[in-house]
């Protein structure tokens, strides 16, 4: 007779459970693909459904036509292509049904008994392969369609190989007797229903004292290592694998055994009453079961031994088959028990009772049970964090909090999807504070892995030395047979290498194996000197190959405890979990547990799958990597709106200092709106000073309390790994501030009074400040650098008119100051002061004030925000209209070349100059536009002057350095000077606007006696320029209602660009441009001379021609080269002075006229 060595019991349970875990995952896998999208074409087609229904009506016969204009046979090699892998999983079943009902007969044959207390691991084995046994069935009856499987494969086959396939007669008849799994592996295992009894029967007192209510447990302080000082270095020495043992995989184990060991007891108390059962064994068995086994009834459970089913049965609503798949358990023991009519051990009532228990009860059991294990695991978790030491002997503990909370997750992943609204306490399973749970777990997780070589070291040396003396003792009054003393020599052998070398590396799988082995071969009580006679052999080899695991096993011994991987198919359960969490107040701080547990996605993935469950791994992990993302994605848009709304807060208390703002509250202050109505009393001064009541700033305290836990999130968990992607959670808050920045400086600009108008630059560099005060305020709370990501995103708001760059602050003020502002100018709405320095708005002007938007203020306000870059696109815009009028003034200079020419070589002959002005053509037009150019140009320098405080300031050593550089530079180089207008530092001759200007300029003689006739046209002009409405000065603002100043800005501008542009070798620059602006000046005090003396219908008023003298006095004050020497060889600078005089004196009346007007 074989011995129970010889029929290698330990390595078929092994493998068998090793085999059957790669089945269920195909058969994961196959259901999983014929309910989704991924279905075969012929198998989804609406046209074919009819030929698969006509073939199928007398299944397992083959019935599908096999003729050539069939649908199988002109699909043939699609059907064996998809099918094959299928297939070959249901043969998988059969061949798997085969090895198991054999090992089973041999496991009953050798007389072995199942008792977790003596021999654990063989027995956790045992029960594992009866429930996934159980869990193969049912999940091949959920495939509905393995039937068309099966025949449409078999009778593809046949049509190409011509002949049937081997498998398919014996597969046809499984699926058929099948059809009800849990009614056949009920027959199947009757003669097995004591062995798994006697297994289920020792688990009677783990379960009675380990399924405890939160309160039992806190009494009890089950996961406490604090509460007995004394001890907390004393390690636990007995039972540690039972104290480790998931309760909830005890339950399922009780459950699907007594699913299918109690369904036949009627029939199993009918054949020993009549005598017949021990024949039956023995006919069908050889004469291999010890009749000591079959005693009869007093082998099934009685009472008590089926409260641990009642114990699972009001534990859960439903329980895991593979996966998602889970099974109503209730459901199925009231449908075994309708059959069984002669059973007094179970009734239906009883199942009943257990589902009002479980629907009354189960989910507050479970709330309590998670509440206690976040307070327990934080204890732990701070305990061990700062004396890791303890993590040896306290090894047990953890396992076991780590194995509680796995279980209790894991139970609200497969029962909250199945309970309705209705039921009793549903509310409690949405779990606001599951994100922590998880956290603490995951966290406790990484303490082991960051200790791993201390408790190596612990373990290492406890084998070696308590555990090798204590082995050799209580093995030595065991009687071995010669086979398994050298096994036993072998364990010794391992353990004395163990601690002959402390530092060497041990792999104990082969001693795990061996000691599985002597449980298989000592485990029939019937023989003497068996485990169980010798309790302490058990416990101490039990203890031994518990601590292996932490020497050479314990990253997959931890994550056989507590590993999450189930979240991988409850991911809408995850992310309404997560969602739940970011948008309320509670437990923020470990919202980012939800992105770090997909790291257990793909932990637990067998390797025996085919293609196709290789590509699903791959969307798999695309998944895992796709859920992360999305949870901190929520996590940093949470965090920038916490923050954008604490900025906000910023940016109101800087409104409150506005000028505006605060002139409101100055005594005697009347709105000039009438119709609006009347404002509130002013608050008291210092009224911001005063303590707040508690509701005023409610908001406020849990917005930042919110964003102080997500922050501490981030700062704990500055990166984590899934599926070999390495995630930067912070990287992804410092991405969605920038984004976040930038939309919120663009609607800043937005001017709430009129949207077509941008606020002005001084309100809006303050609300930057003030908003990137409140942004930098996240510095102090997460190790970020925020001051580089606001200077980039500062810096993308500099750009203007490039693609992706539309709604930038650039973007606005250059459309208004280019665009807008032009357009003002050209249509004479506003004048330039000199004496202010800004553009003010006339009678006529729009509804904004120009002044507030142009000022030095505002124009230094603007440079900070735009800074060179956009200032230089402002500048390039106002050119380019610049090119353009300039083009156009060339042509009416043409226009009138002939009369321009008498100008110029006549300009003493009065009658001719007279004739000639009469002939001049397009004067106004001319005029206009020289304004407009002077006016871009005046603006022009604003900006630049603007720039150069800015830029001075702001970068004082550059700025100074390039300024060095140009004066020390002569002659002046090009390159130089572009660079120091870019800084705001001017020159006598202007590079940029020579750049503009050499497209309309011209190189050519013609071209220089052209734009010396230019000259000529604007003295004509300064002489014309009564005839224009608006020639009025005021003397305090120093600005022409008409804008006359900027004419000769532009003749002084243009003259100095476009002569250095022409100058002769014969000639500097200078000379050149010295000699135009003489004739210019020539010219028109010839003119305004004669204008003086005539007295015929040209001649204009008194304060008109003054003003003129005004005029051509400035410009020569404006000019580097005119000297007043040069002007007075020309014109009597006494008249120059008595017309300011005049003019000033008509100002004053002017003013006092209107002021008596206004008072009247």
């Amino acid at each position: 007779q074989p011995t129970r060595m010889s029929i290698k019991l330990a390595e078929k349970l092994v493998i068998l459970n090793h085999h059957v875990d790669g089945l269920l995952a195909r058969l994961f896998h196959v259901r999983v693909v014929l309910t989704g999208t991924d279905k075969p074409p012929f198998m989804s087609d609406k046209n074919t459904e009819s030929h698969v229904k006509q073939g199928m009506k007398k299944y397992p016969t083959l019935d599908f036509p096999k003729a050539k204009d069939s649908f199988v046979h002109s699909r043939r090699e699609e059907i064996l292509n998809h099918l094959h892998d299928m297939y070959f999983s249901l043969v998988d079943v059969c061949e798997l049904r085969d090895a198991i009902m054999e090992l089973f007969t041999s496991l009953l044959a050798s007389g072995i008994h199942f008792n977790i207390n003596v021999n654990y691991t063989l027995t956790s084995l045992f029960l594992d392969l009866v429930r996934k046994y159980v869990c193969v069935f049912i999940l091949l009856s959920r495939i509905e369609e393995r039937k068309a499987i099966t025949a449409l494969y078999a009778t593809a086959y046949e049509i190409v190989k011509g002949a049937g396939e081997q498998h398919y007669p014996r597969l046809a008849q499984l699926i058929v007797e099948h059809d009800a799994p849990i009614k056949r592996i009920s027959e199947d295992f009757i003669p097995f229903a004591a062995m798994i009894g006697s297994g289920l029967s020792s688990l009677t007192s783990i379960i009675h004292l380990g399924h405890l209510s939160a309160q039992d447990m806190r009494k009890a302080n089950t996961l406490s290592i604090i509460h007995l000082p004394a001890q907390m270095n004393i390690p636990s020495l007995e039972q540690a694998q039972l104290e480790t043992l998931s309760i909830d995989r005890a339950l399922h184990w009780v459950a699907f055994a007594y699913l299918i060991v109690s369904f036949p007891i009627s029939i199993y108390f009918a054949l020993h009453r009549a005598r017949v059962w021990p024949s039956i064994c023995r006919a069908r068995f050889a004469n291999q079961i010890p009749t000591e086994l079959l005693q009869g009834p007093d082998q099934l459970p009685d009472a008590a031994r089926l409260q641990p089913l009642y114990t699972a049965l009001s534990d859960s609503f439903v329980m895991e088959v593979f996966r998602s798949e889970s099974i109503n358990m209730h459901g199925a023991f009231e449908s075994m028990t309708s059959h069984s009519k002669d059973s007094k051990k179970f009734k239906k009532t009883n199942i009943t009772d257990q589902l009002e228990v479980a629907a009354t009860k189960c989910i507050l059991f479970h709330a309590h049970r998670r509440d206690y294990l976040r307070f327990s695991l934080q204890q732990l978790l701070s305990v061990v964090s700062e004396h890791p030491e303890l993590l040896g002997p306290k090894m047990t503990v953890i396992i076991r909090a780590l194995g509680l909370a796995r279980d209790e997750i894991m139970w609200l992943l497969r029962n909250a999807p199945t309970v309705t609204k209705k039921t009793k306490n549903a509310d409690s399973l949405s779990d606001i504070h599951l994100g922590r749970l998880i956290h603490l777990v995951l966290d406790l997780q990484d303490v082991l892995r960051a200790n791993q070589p201390l408790i190596l070291k612990y373990f290492h040396a406890f084998m070696s030395d308590f555990g090798l003396g204590h082995f050799e003792a209580t093995s030595e009054p065991m009687l071995f047979e010669p086979r398994e003393q050298k096994i036993r020599g072998a364990m010794i052998e391992t353990l004395q290498q163990m601690a002959s070398d402390p530092d060497a590396a041990v792999d104990l799988r082969g001693f795990r194996l061996d000691w599985l082995r002597i449980q298989a071969a000592k485990s029939a009580f019937s023989k003497p000197h068996s485990l169980g006679d010798n309790r302490s052999f058990a416990t101490f080899g039990n203890l031994v190959e518990f601590h292996s695991h932490f020497v050479d096993n314990l990253e997959d011994y931890m994550m056989q405890a507590s590993s999450l991987q189930l979240f991988a198919y409850f991911k809408s359960f995850l992310i309404s979990s997560f969602q739940e969490v970011i948008t309320s107040s509670v437990d923020n701080r470990y919202a980012l547990a939800f992105a770090r547990v997909c790291e257990h996605f793909m932990y637990g993935l067998h390797e025996s799958v085919s293609e196709d469950e290789k590509k699903k791994r791959t969307i798999l992990a695309r998944d895992c990597v796709a859920i992360a993302n999305k949870v901190l994605l929520g996590v940093a848009e949470k965090c920038v709106d916490l923050t954008h709304a604490v900025a906000v807060e910023h940016v109101k208390m800087s409104d409150q200092l506005q000028p505006d703002d605060v002139v409101t509250h100055m005594p005697g202050y009347e709105s000039k709106d009438k119709k609006k109505a009347a404002a509130p009393p002013p608050p008291v001064f210092g009224f911001e000073t005063h303590s707040r009541a508690s509701e005023h700033i409610a908001a406020i305290k849990q917005r930042m309390s919110v964003l102080t836990d997500l922050c501490w999130a981030l700062n704990r968990n500055p990166s984590f790994t899934v599926c070999s992607h390495v995630f930067a959670p912070r990287e992804f808050m410092v991405e969605a501030l920038e984004s976040a920045f930038a939309k919120t400086m663009t609607s800043l600009v937005s001017n709430k009074s009129d949207p077509n108008l941008p606020v002005r630059p001084t309100v809006l560099l303050e609300k930057m400040k003030a908003y990137a005060v409140g942004v930098r305020s996240v510095e102090g709370m997460v190790d970020v650098d925020l001051v580089h990501s606001i200077t980039l995103c500062l810096l993308d708001q500099t750009l203007a008119g490039s693609e992706g760059t539309a709604n930038t602050i650039a973007s606005r003020y250059v459309t208004f100051y280019g665009t807008i502002l032009p357009k003002l100018m050209h249509n004479q709405s506003i004048v330039f002061s000199q004496s202010r320095l800004a553009f003010l708005n006339r009678s006529s002007s729009p509804s904004f004030g120009v002044e507030e938007y142009t000022d030095i203020t505002e124009m230094r306000a603007l440079c900070s925000i735009l800074g060179p870059f956009g200032v230089q696109q402002l500048i390039s815009l106002l050119l380019s209209s610049f090119a353009t009028e300039m083009a156009v003034v060339k042509k009416l200079v043409h226009g009138n070349y002939n009369t321009l020419e008498t100008f110029k070589t006549r300009t003493e002959d009065a009658q001719v100059c007279a004739d000639a002005l009469r002939a001049m053509r397009d004067v106004e037009d001319f005029t206009q536009r020289m304004i407009f150019i002077g006016s871009l140009l005046e603006y022009r320098k604003l900006l630049l002057s603007a720039l150069n405080h800015v830029l001075s300031q702001r970068i004082p050593f550059m700025f100074d350095c390039v300024k060095d550089l140009q004066s020390s530079t002569s002659p002046h180089a090009p390159s130089i000077d572009m660079l120091a207008v870019a800084m705001g530092i001017t020159s006598s001759i202007d590079p940029q606007l020579q750049q503009a200007l050499e497209p309309v300029a011209g190189t050519s003689d013609a071209d220089f006696n052209l734009w010396v006739l230019f000259m000529v046209m604007c003295a004509v002009s300064l002489r014309l320029l009564p005839a224009m409405p608006g020639l009025s000065y005021n003397a305090t603002l120093e600005a022409i209602d008409n804008n006359s100043t900027c004419f000769m800005t532009s003749v002084e501008v243009l003259s100095s660009c476009i002569f250095a542009m022409g100058a002769s070798e014969s000639q500097t620059p200078n000379q050149t441009i010295l000699s135009a602006q003489s004739e210019f000046v020539r010219i028109a005090c010839t003119l305004l001379l004669r204008l003086r003396s005539t007295t015929d219908r040209d001649s204009v008023p008194k304060a008109q021609y003054d003003i003129l003298l005004v005029l051509l006095e400035k410009f020569v004050d404006s000019s580097a080269l005119v000297s007043a020497d040069i002007f007075e060889s020309y014109f009597p600078y006494g008249l120059v002075r008595n017309a300011y005089y005049d003019v000033y004196k008509v100002h004053k009346k002017s003013s006092k006229a209107r002021a008596e007007d206004g008072a009247v």
